[in-house]
């Protein structure tokens, strides 16, 4: 798992113990210092499945200063690539299973490390059974859909 990570973000400081916690192999991006291309942006927006405004962080001076309250995505990639402080934090990626999640909450991460999660499971009712340790209650885990330590 790829976490692009800003090691002052709780939030972020929180996705990565998670991944470690469960074992998991984390390559980390220090997104800050090596800005992903629009190429890369790009390619993880679409495995989020979300639009391009949801991992813009408007609450940043390049937002208000660049104008990007009424930009087109293409605009918000090219200004993301160049002020990565616009990117929200944390985004973990799991090439091999073609996923990504924007891990707001941070616990969100641990559903790359699992199979698909049942029809109807809301992530609420996920993150709850995953405080609670009834996971097993709801997913049966696959060993195949289990990303390995080389993802």
């Amino acid at each position: 798992v790829v976490l692009w990570h800003n090691p002052n973000c709780s939030k972020s400081v929180r996705a990565a113990a998670l991944l470690d916690l469960a074992r998991c192999e984390v390559e980390e991006r220090l997104y800050l210092v090596a800005s992903p291309s629009v190429d890369e942006l790009r390619e993880v927006v679409a495995l989020l499945g979300r639009p391009v405004a949801d991992i813009v962080r408007t609450s940043e001076a390049p937002y208000d200063q660049l104008g990007l309250a009424t930009a087109s995505d293409e605009e918000l990639l090219q200004a993301m690539a160049a002020h990565p402080q616009l990117i929200q934090r944390p985004i973990a990626i799991a090439k091999a299973k073609a996923m990504a999640v924007l891990a707001r909450p941070p616990e969100l991460v641990l559903s790359l490390l699992m199979p698909q999660l049942p029809a109807g499971l809301s992530s609420a009712e996920f993150m709850r059974h995953m405080m609670r340790g009834t996971l097993q209650t709801v997913i049966e885990p696959v060993a195949e859909g289990v990303p390995s330590a080389d993802d």
